[in-house]
């Protein structure tokens, strides 16, 4: 997987199963569809930061990664497919559109997204989605698109932080069943959206960013 085209119409947002942000790919990072079960990955909460930037865009990429395995860095990937567990990078079942979530499932910037051309990189169980999992979806915006997002992000009540590369928007929750959140990274021209439900590994954001905009 996986490049897939947007569409203009919004669309609703579909409850979902899944890491930071995330945990923090909030550190963090993909996602699949919710379901009661609950799976051997390892699992963290994301950090929330506490301020609220202005946009700072850097040159956009040319184009989007051609593969989901080339948004990490090697060694990130193999520590990856190490701490899944049961869960692998892009199982067949998430070749279906809408199958699996995307990288957030926010009423506000879900259909932000789906509109987008982007890269979606889920991981999920072999057998379908179930209370475990994690995807970034990856898109290019403009300058003007990254102000307006972070603008609707911080309304939304995600955590925002200017970083080096860009401002990084975050959400996490915990209740009775599953921990879970969101990471939103807006900059260098891109949009690296991560959710994520029970598997949030730390430094994925971190190095997703360091991987594309290096």
């Amino acid at each position: 997987m996986r490049r897939h085209a947007g569409t203009l119409a919004l669309l609703p947002v579909v409850a979902l199963l899944l890491t930071g942000c995330v945990g923090s790919p909030a550190e963090s990072a993909a996602a699949t569809q919710p379901s009661g079960a609950s799976a051997a990955a390892s699992t963290s909460t994301p950090p929330v930061a506490s301020a609220t930037p202005s946009a700072t865009p850097t040159t956009a990429p040319v184009a989007l990664p051609a593969s989901c395995e080339q948004i990490y860095s090697p060694d990130y990937l193999q520590s990856l497919q190490a701490a899944a567990g049961i869960l692998v990078l892009n199982p067949a079942w998430t070749d279906v559109e809408g199958a699996a979530s995307l990288g957030t499932k926010n009423a506000e910037l879900l259909p932000l997204l789906q509109a987008k051309d982007r890269l979606d990189c889920f991981w999920d169980k072999p057998s379908g989605g179930g209370g475990v999992g994690l995807t970034t979806s990856v898109s290019l915006i403009s300058s003007d698109e990254q102000a307006a997002l972070i603008t609707t992000a911080t309304a939304e009540g995600y955590t925002c932080e200017a970083e080096e590369r860009g401002t990084r928007c975050s959400t996490s929750h915990q209740d009775a069943t599953a921990s879970g959140g969101e990471t939103q990274f807006f900059g260098g021209g891109l949009w690296i959206a991560t959710f994520w439900v029970e598997f949030g590994p730390d430094g994925y954001t971190d190095d997703v960013v360091a991987t594309l905009l290096s």
